[in-house]
C-alpha cells in the first residue's frame, strides 16, 4: 500500500535491452498497410524500389503484356524461334527412371522383406507350409505393392 510503483526501473530489470535499430536493411515499420519496405530491394544509391507484382496477381492482359505477346495470336515464329534459342525447349529436366529389376531389388533388400523371407525359410524348413505360404504371400503382395 504504501508503494507508489510496483515496476522495476530499468536499473533492476532482468531483460535485456531493446535495441533502437536492427541489423541488415530493414528500414524500419511499413508506413502504410500492405506495404514492406524492410523487403523491397535497394538502389545503389540507398533508396528502395518496388518490388515487381508477382504474376499471378495481375490479370491475363498485363501479364501478356509483360512478356511482350499477343494474347490473340500468341507468338510470331520469329520470336518464338528467337525465345527458343535464348531459353531453350519448354521441358522439365528430369532423372532417368528406375529399371523394373532396381525396383524389385529395392522392394526385396528392405529389411521387413529380409525378415519375411528368413521366416518363410525357416517354416518351410520345419514342414510348416501353411505359414510359409501366407508368409510367401504377404512378400509377394508387399512386392507387388511396391512396383
Amino acid at each position: 500500500m504504501g508503494e507508489e510503483n510496483c515496476l522495476p526501473t530499468v536499473e533492476e530489470s532482468t531483460e535485456p535491452p531493446i535495441r533502437a535499430q536492427r541489423s541488415g536493411n530493414y528500414h524500419g515499420p511499413p508506413t502504410n498497410p500492405g506495404q514492406h519496405t524492410h523487403l523491397q530491394p535497394q538502389t545503389q544509391d540507398g533508396g528502395t524500389r518496388p518490388l515487381p507484382k508477382a504474376p499471378h496477381t495481375l490479370t491475363a492482359q498485363e501479364v501478356a503484356q509483360k512478356l511482350g505477346v499477343d494474347l490473340n495470336n500468341g507468338l510470331n515464329a520469329y520470336e518464338a524461334e528467337s525465345r527458343l534459342r535464348l531459353y531453350g525447349p519448354n521441358k522439365v529436366k528430369g532423372a532417368e527412371g528406375l529399371s523394373l529389376w532396381e525396383i524389385l531389388l529395392r522392394q526385396v533388400s528392405n529389411s521387413l522383406t529380409i525378415v519375411l523371407l528368413i521366416t518363410m525359410g525357416l517354416s518351410f524348413g520345419i514342414d510348416d507350409y501353411i505359414e510359409g505360404g501366407v508368409i510367401t504371400a504377404v512378400i509377394v503382395l508387399n512386392i507387388c505393392v511396391g512396383l
